[in-house]
C-alpha cells in the first residue's frame, strides 16, 4: 500500500501538516478498509475535532500500520520544505520519536515513510539525530541546478508538443 502527499505552500489546506496526515489516512482506508476501526477508535474518543489534533492522526496512522496484517505501508511525503514551520516540527519529532523506538527494540515496521525537501539548513539540522541513526539519501541537486533546468525544459517542450498536437493546436 502507498499513500501520497506533496505540500505546496500557496494553498493553506496542502501546506498542513494535519491535512498531510488525513489525506494518507484516507487514501490507506481506501485501500485497506478493515483498518478503518483505528480510526473510529479515535473519532470515538476526540469527536469531530480529530482531524485537526496531529498527535491523535500520527497515532492513528502508526497504530493502523501495527495492526494484525496490514502489509507493508509507504507514505511519501513530498516537498516537506513547503509545509508550515510548526507543522514540520511536529513531523521530524515524530519520525524521530518512532523510527527511534523501531531502531531500540530491534523489530521491523509494516510504516516506511519517505520525505522530500529541499535542502534548508532548519530542516537538515532537526532531521540530523535521525539520519544519524537510520539510513538516509542525500541528493545534491543545488550542485546540479543547470543540468536539472535543461531536464526540465525537455519536459515542458516534450509535453507542449503532446498537448499540441493532441488538441490540433
Amino acid at each position: 500500500r502507498t499513500c501520497y502527499f506533496f505540500f505546496k505552500d500557496d494553498s493553506i489546506d496542502q501546506k498542513s501538516v494535519t491535512n498531510a496526515l488525513c489525506a494518507l489516512l484516507h487514501q490507506l482506508f481506501a485501500l485497506s478498509p478493515e483498518l478503518r476501526k483505528v480510526a473510529l477508535d479515535r473519532y470515538r474518543t476526540n469527536g469531530p475535532k480529530l482531524p485537526r489534533l496531529f498527535t491523535a492522526l500520527w497515532d492513528t496512522l502508526v497504530d493502523a500500520s501495527t495492526q494484525a496484517h496490514p502489509g507493508e505501508i509507504i507514505c511519501i511525503i513530498d516537498a516537506l520544505d513547503e509545509c508550515e514551520k510548526s507543522g514540520q516540527v511536529k513531523l521530524i519529532n515524530a519520525l524521530d520519536q518512532f523510527y527511534r523506538s523501531v531502531a531500540k527494540a530491534g523489530k521491523d515496521m509494516n510504516l516506511k515513510i519517505l520525505v522530500t525537501s529541499r535542502p534548508y539548513f532548519d530542516i537538515e539540522r532537526q532531521f540530523k539525530g535521525l539520519t544519524s541513526v537510520i539510513p538516509s539519501i542525500r541528493l545534491l541537486g543545488e550542485e546540479e541546478t543547470k543540468s536539472i533546468s535543461h531536464e526540465i525544459d525537455i519536459v515542458i517542450k516534450a509535453r507542449v508538443r503532446e498537448i499540441g498536437s493532441r488538441l490540433s493546436l
